[in-house]
């Protein structure tokens, strides 16, 4: 039971526990972190299983995003995970330091590995975010270099 994830009351106190150790749909290998988009799904960031657990408001699980691998769309070591107010997917991978950024459907739309700055403020947002209500959110996907040509152009 040490990798299932905590659920907790308003009052803070600990009501149930949701997964079990495993490599199958709502189990978990060392979960590290969650997140909530728009419509209540949950995220979670199942760091040795290497991928990112989907699951509805009712806890029922939806998909997987990404496996075992060094390309774009997979991971070594999944770590944070934050979504974006457009309901993008944010994830972060420790040992590629990867921002990888995927659309609710699971589909990749972005893999920055070079742009280190732009890396390092995304990771510092999402890792320093707790598990997030429906309601809250990250400011829209916007890299450092998108922000020079609009500079240029003004």
């Amino acid at each position: 039971q040490t990798c299932a994830l905590p659920i907790f009351g308003r009052d803070g106190a600990e009501r149930s526990r949701f997964g079990a150790r495993g490599t199958g749909e709502g189990e978990f290998n060392y979960p590290t972190f969650v997140t909530f988009d728009h419509q209540g799904r949950l995220y979670v960031s199942d760091s040795l299983n290497f991928r990112v657990q989907v699951f509805d408001a009712s806890m029922k699980f939806v998909r997987q995003i990404g496996r075992k691998g060094d390309s774009p769309g997979y991971f070594s070591q999944p770590k944070g995970v934050a979504v974006g107010r457009d309901d993008r997917l944010l994830a972060l991978d420790a040992n590629f330091e990867a921002l990888q950024v995927f659309d609710r459907e699971g589909v990749l739309l972005m893999d920055e590995r070079a742009d280190r700055e732009y890396m390092a403020m995304a990771a510092a947002q999402a890792l320093s975010e707790r598990p997030t209500p429906p309601h809250a959110s990250l400011p829209p996907l916007h890299s450092t270099a998108t922000a020079e040509k609009e500079e240029a152009n003004t």
